[in-house]
């Protein structure tokens, strides 16, 4: 067990009530900014039993370490994983991007509900996507290269599916067609939404 405190990831806060690896559901909003998202204290990282190749990190920004993660799999010929993790990037960007938006509406106490009834991170579903855009007011999403020209996003996310819920396995050139998609979905959701 660890007796490193929790800190909020988007304004630094410690909160002393909370453990690492606590499920969302039982966490209450930041004091002082509202958020739900959390920094995970480098010494917890092995206690929650996370890849070592993050074990030295605070973990701040997931989504470069997981593209990070996504390269090293690939070279390892791992493709499938590879495709996997990269995919687990963007979703966790886009998590990143909505919750500083609720924070930023002032209705960061909605963001445990949207986050039941709303799993929007892959972006795929029409009404998930035109919520997102509404949330965070990005209206250019959806006229990107990544989201229009082939190989598009959403096939990207297709693979990916395939991958983890029909067990199919994926070539080295899917593996990296997905973590070069995955790298431009993120690179804009950086610059568009002050991720950087």
């Amino acid at each position: 067990m660890t007796d490193e405190v929790v800190e909020c990831s988007n304004c630094g806060e410690k909160i002393p009530e909370e453990k690492p690896g606590d499920p969302l559901e039982k966490r209450k909003p930041c004091p002082k900014c509202g958020a739900l998202n959390r920094s995970i204290p480098a010494g917890a990282v092995s206690f929650l039993g996370v890849a070592s190749i993050v074990a030295n990190a605070v973990i701040e920004r997931h989504w470069t370490r997981l593209l990070e993660t996504s390269k090293a799999l690939i070279e390892l010929e791992h493709f499938a994983p590879a495709v996997i993790v990269a995919h687990t990037a963007c979703e966790v960007i886009v998590q990143r991007a909505a919750s500083k938006a609720f924070q930023e509406r002032k209705i960061a106490d909605l963001e445990r509900e949207f986050d039941a009834v709303c799993r929007w991170q892959s972006l795929l579903e029409k009404e998930h996507c035109k919520l997102f855009k509404k949330l965070t007011g990005d209206e250019k999403l959806t006229e990107q290269k990544f989201w229009k020209k082939q190989p598009t996003y959403k096939s990207s996310v297709e693979r990916r599916n395939k991958v983890v819920h029909a067990g199919k396995d994926a070539t080295k050139d899917e593996a990296e067609e997905t973590l070069q998609i995955c790298e431009s979905f993120i690179s804009y959701i950086e610059k568009t939404h002050g991720l950087e």
